[in-house]
């Protein structure tokens, strides 16, 4: 009978082969890199340079697992990839991976050409999990490890989209620098997660969040280069020019301040103007996101109820804390704090003659605060605002940023040639006014705003609507019931309320909803055409 012996070992030698960036200096701090699956050390030798600190020596170790990849096109050749555990016997693998670390500190320190005292172990996908285990295994061994996941593209260095990305990115960063004349440190990464949304600031870097779908069409990649100017404006507004109490920080309780709205909402309101400048969005994109800006904010009756100042100081207890009433007596100093910083703006080019703008305010800021090592209080940020008007801004002060009224629109933007429409393009419809959400079968209202016919007439945040005159409801049957319904007309409700069944007698209100719109003045002068140019690098 033939006898089969399944795995038998054969012990044989492999050969690594790694990418050296050698320090001008001998004996500098070492940067270990090792790709992840499918990729090879020239491609993580590229991704370690961008990362690493001046000084280091950068070492890219190839896996020893080769595999074939797909051609880049039908019918191309076969491309070749490398990885480092393989579903055969990956505890060989994972040996064979922590022996390689092991030796490439030894021989690199010996030819002095790093620090072995002074290593650091950076890993992507694949290799980030075997370095995590190295870390634990040979604690000793590092100083520090750097995990990254994600995808790096193969095209990268040739692709068109992901060239127009770094040129358009470059023209960000290039408008803010005309702003400040520097940049505040030496080198910036842009961190891209590919998945949720949103960003944090650093202060030579910052990580964002963005679905990786999200880059079409072209409005969504707008979007995108929106987020990007944010965060990154945000490394001179908050990452050095400060807040009163925002650094140092006591990380042992909460830290209030009233400039939340220019801490966010001026750098929100800055990332539209990085924009602008830039070329990436046209004029009429802005101001129609700025019309659009202000639509909303009149459908907030909270605007009425806090400033923007009240806002900034209560975001510990409201704005992270919203309920079913924060329409109702709150606004963001997100939201407000754009339009009130590009009022502001505009008021002291007007004030000024052109000679001065809202950049003027923040250059000295970043020169009298951020150089001279201080924070700066409301107090300040309004002397320095009047500094650049050449005269007193606290009638402005008083309405916009610590009181409630609505901004006087056309008065200010008159001074750029400007004038704000409003059309009721919904008046004559019927609406009840409140705001529905649908989880599977159920309408709920999820909140009411004081000015509607829903708040007016006692429906209620959480009841559940069930019918309309005895008709069973979803959302879009609701809203095609009201549809042939006009303003006046009596329909009765069905809700639930705390699971109890009860009806409404319901009177349609009209849905006089205001839409906004930019628009040229009517024979706008000289000076006008100046002050628009200036503003919005195009002319009127």
């Amino acid at each position: 009978m033939t006898e089969t012996r399944p795995d038998c070992v054969l012990k044989a030698e492999i050969n690594l082969y790694y990418d050296l960036r050698v320090a001008d200096e001998p004996n500098a701090p070492l940067l270990i890199a090792l790709h992840g699956y499918g990729a090879s050390k020239r491609q993580m030798l590229r991704e370690a340079q961008l990362m690493a600190p001046d000084g280091f020596a950068i070492v890219a170790l190839q896996g020893f697992h080769q595999h074939m990849r797909d051609p880049k096109e039908p019918g191309g050749p076969l491309r070749f990839g490398f990885g480092w555990v393989t579903n055969f016997r990956p505890e060989e693998s994972i040996d064979i991976h922590h022996k390689a670390v092991l030796e490439l500190i030894e021989s690199v320190a010996s030819n002095k050409v790093a620090d072995p005292t002074k290593v650091f172990l950076l890993g992507f996908s694949q290799s980030c999990a075997l370095n995590y285990r190295f870390a634990f295994t040979y604690p000793a061994k590092l100083r520090g490890i750097v995990g990254m996941c994600g995808g790096v593209p193969g095209d990268w260095e040739t692709s068109d989209r992901y060239q127009k990305t770094a040129a358009d990115v470059s023209k960000i960063v290039e408008e803010a620098y005309k702003i400040f004349g520097e940049f505040g440190y030496t080198d910036y990464t842009f961190i891209v997660n590919l998945r949720g949304g949103g960003g944090l600031e650093h202060l030579n870097s910052t990580a964002l969040q963005y679905d990786r779908f999200g880059f079409k069409p072209e409005s969504r990649y707008k979007g995108f280069l929106g987020l990007v100017a944010h965060e990154y404006f945000h490394n001179f507004n908050v990452k050095r020019i400060r807040p009163d109490a925002l650094g140092p920080f006591d990380y042992e309780k909460e830290n209030y301040t009233k400039l939340l709205w220019v801490a966010e909402g001026g750098t929100e309101y800055y990332s539209n103007i990085l924009l602008r400048r830039a070329g990436l969005i046209t004029a009429q994109e802005y101001l129609e996101a700025r019309a659009n800006g202000i639509e909303q904010l009149m459908t907030q009756p909270g605007r009425l109820e806090t400033s923007v100042e009240e806002a900034s100081f209560d975001a510990w207890i409201k704005y992270y804390r919203q309920d079913e009433n924060s329409v109702n007596n709150q606004i963001s100093y997100y939201d407000k704090g754009e339009l009130v910083n590009m009022m502001l703006d505009i008021t002291i080019r007007g004030m000024s003659d052109g000679r001065k703008s809202l950049d003027d305010v923040m250059r000295y800021l970043y020169n009298e605060y951020f150089k001279k090592g201080r924070n700066y209080t409301p107090e300040d940020f309004q002397k320095a605002a009047e500094l650049m008007a050449g005269r007193s801004l606290d009638d402005f002060f008083a309405k916009y940023v610590r009181g409630e009224t609505d901004f006087d629109v056309n008065s200010i933007i008159s001074y750029i040639g400007l004038q704000l429409n409003a059309v009721e393009s919904n008046r004559g419809k019927a609406f009840i006014g409140a705001d529905l959400i649908e989880t599977g079968d159920r309408l709920t209202v999820r909140s009411v705003r004081a000015d509607t016919p829903a708040y007016q007439q006692g429906i209620n945040s959480g009841d559940q609507i069930i019918a309309i005159d005895g008709n069973r409801v979803t959302r879009d049957r609701l809203q095609q019931y009201i549809d042939w319904h006009k303003p006046g007309d009596r329909v009765r409700l069905t809700i639930f309320r705390n699971d109890r069944l009860r009806d409404i007698d319901f009177v349609l209100g009209d849905n006089t909803r205001r839409e906004y719109s930019f628009s040229p003045v009517a024979n706008p002068t000289e000076q006008q055409r100046r002050l628009y140019r200036d503003y919005m690098k195009s002319d009127l």
